[in-house]
């Protein structure tokens, strides 16, 4: 019985652990239970463990379909290149501009090091997909 015991706690002790997603919304007057909105926060989450993992091809898929048009994946790579690995995202807060445009203030951590980036995401054909800063929309 004590092992048991022993064997629950430490799995419930390793299974809190993974800092990667944490959650902290400020939800600007909406609630963040919807299907949708609980999307945006995997993908988003999706997203930068790709970055993390250096796994280009992946993160790439994310991004928005005209800037993967414009944007080739040879320059993806060639662009994020310099990124570093391993570092974890903490979401700090979601806000919906409209219903299908969300920023998302993001906690970069590595190390000791931490800043803060401001992702956009855009809900296009039931999916999200994040807005890279080096490309404008078309007008």
């Amino acid at each position: 019985m004590k092992t048991v015991v022993s064997f629950l706690v430490l799995l419930l002790l390793f299974t809190g652990c993974d800092k990667k997603r944490t959650y902290a919304y400020k939800d600007n007057n909406l609630s963040l239970n919807s299907d949708k909105e609980l999307l945006l926060s995997k993908r988003h989450l999706d997203y930068w463990e790709a970055l993390s993992k250096k796994d280009l091809k992946s993160a790439y898929m994310y991004e928005m379909p005209y800037q993967r048009f414009i944007r080739s994946f040879e320059w993806y790579s060639d662009f994020l290149q310099g990124n570093k690995k391993g570092y974890h995202i903490i979401q700090k807060e979601i806000t919906f501009k409209e219903e299908n445009i969300a920023n998302i203030k993001t906690i970069y951590k590595e190390k000791k090091n931490r800043h803060l980036f401001n992702d956009t995401w855009y809900y296009v054909g039931n999916q999200w997909f994040h807005k890279m800063k080096v490309s404008k929309l078309p007008e």
